[in-house]
């Protein structure tokens, strides 16, 4: 079966720092299904629109301006360039459309100029353009009805998508959607009991992922925390250029002698690392999934996380850390404080969690597996 895939996530010569959920996707399915990859970039001047082609990829850059601003003419340019290059579109079985809002559009086009069927990928970008697109609200419907399945990321999408289209709606889609997580390697556990008294989190300091990450929050939960004479330390893992922000931010609430950065890390030293430590948390949001969670479950620690978005969810029976509100200082506060009361609690069930083999949903065989179901209930 020959599977196209379409995404603008996928690493590749133009921009090699995209998430590796897509790739590793494919990667995993290569023995089993005949793949075929369209990355996608969008570059913000007309010069830079290049086209590289490679054996069963092609990988395009497309001028478009940011933040949506002619959104239609964007997608419409993506496809012309799409219809250009040497791919042999009419012997394609399926299209895999890795977003709804971005390459649900063109899968779309493609289904109706050559009669291909397609499946849809719902990520968190989804929602965003959802929500400050809703002129477009229609034309993502019609994707949906006529697609032949729908990848949901994590189980809190079911919701959401009923926040956006409707609960009639919903049920017209209901049978075609398939919660499939991103793949994490589960095959090695680690449980070990704590060296130190330490929370642990781990993100990218990009300027324009600190928000989301929401440490500021964290930082803000501690110091209260300290006022109320609880004293709660945090290592934080991972640089970028809005480090010096919370250097600034660790130095004004004066708790230097609590929160310390310790750089940037390889990902085969972090799960030697955060083994020792107490438990994970990371207040993100939005977040589409969050592969650290589950490394965090791997190396045996409790997770705080959010609610409502990333893996919420997956664990709703059992009690492997504390969810809350990301925006509100006292959930996160209340979280710390019952971790670190409960911790050999909590730190039990993870270890009964990876026991009865619960990771493994989220392992390449696992995922495979699902996959390989939706891509034959597609053809």
């Amino acid at each position: 079966m020959k599977i196209l895939h379409i995404t603008y996530d996928y690493p590749d010569v133009i921009n090699n720092k995209k998430t590796l959920a897509v790739k590793n996707l494919i990667k995993v399915s290569d023995d089993v299904l005949d793949n075929y990859c369209i990355s996608l970039n969008r570059v913000n001047v007309k010069k830079d629109e290049k086209i590289y082609c490679f054996n069963k990829k092609v990988v395009i850059s497309t001028f478009g301006l940011p933040k949506g601003i002619f959104f239609r003419y964007t997608l419409k340019h993506s496809i012309d360039r799409i219809m250009s290059t040497e791919i042999n579109l009419k012997k394609m079985d399926l299209v895999h459309a890795h977003k709804l809002t971005f390459e649900g559009p063109i899968a779309y086009y493609l289904y109706k100029k050559f009669g291909i069927p397609y499946i849809v990928s719902i990520r968190q970008t989804d929602f965003k353009v959802l929500k400050f697109k809703p002129t477009l609200k229609r034309k993502y419907k019609n994707i949906l009805l006529e697609c032949k399945n729908i990848l949901l990321i994590s189980p809190w999408m079911k919701a959401e998508l009923i926040n956006h289209f409707g609960i009639d709606f919903n049920k017209m889609i209901e049978r075609k959607i398939n919660v499939m997580p991103n793949i994490v390697e589960c095959e090695k556990y680690y449980f070990e009991r704590y060296d130190n008294d330490k929370f642990i989190t781990i993100f990218n300091m990009k300027n324009d992922n600190i928000k989301i990450k929401n440490i500021y929050k964290v930082i803000d939960a501690i110091n209260k925390l300290r006022n109320e004479n609880i004293i709660v330390n945090l290592d934080i893992i991972g640089d970028g250029d809005s480090r010096k922000d919370i250097e600034n931010i660790i130095k004004k609430f004066n708790l230097q002698k609590q929160i310390t950065l310790l750089g940037k890390k390889k990902n085969d030293e972090i799960i030697k690392i955060i083994k020792n430590y107490k438990a994970f948390i990371l207040c993100s949001y939005p977040e589409t999934f969050g592969l650290v969670y589950i490394e965090a479950l791997i190396s045996g620690l409790p997770i705080i996380y959010s609610k409502n978005t990333g893996v919420d969810g997956y664990f709703s029976k059992c009690s492997i850390g504390v969810k809350v509100n990301h925006n509100d200082i006292n959930e996160i506060k209340n979280a710390i404080i019952e971790i670190k009361n409960k911790h050999e609690v909590y730190k039990k069930n993870v270890l009964q969690f990876q026991s009865n083999g619960n990771l493994e949903m989220f392992g390449n065989k696992s995922v495979l597996n699902k996959y390989k179901k939706v891509i034959e209930n597609s053809i």
